[in-house]
């Protein structure tokens, strides 16, 4: 958690009443660390790593089932709304 962002007090303030550990997925994780290591450098990508590896954060599995979930949440992002996705055969 970067001391620049602008949420960054709020969070830290925050975060001590949080049950641990987060929860998130290994694709949420993979994007973080793209954006981490591309905004921040490769110490930021290893700060997450590590706070997963400490327990803080917690990953769960992602099937089958997940998938319409996840598509719905995808339809409501602009950004994901100017393409189209292909239908299934």
């Amino acid at each position: 958690m970067s001391d620049r962002d602008q949420h960054h007090e709020v969070c830290t303030a925050t975060l001590p009443s949080v049950q641990s550990p987060l929860l998130t997925c290994w694709p949420a994780v993979a994007e973080a660390s793209y954006k981490l290591l591309k905004h921040s450098g490769p110490a930021a990508t290893h700060d997450l790593l590590r706070t997963i590896d400490g327990g803080l954060i917690g990953l769960v599995e992602l099937g089958v089932p997940d998938v319409a979930g996840i598509r719905a949440i995808q339809e409501k992002s602009t950004r994901i709304n100017r393409f189209s996705w292909p239908t299934p055969h």
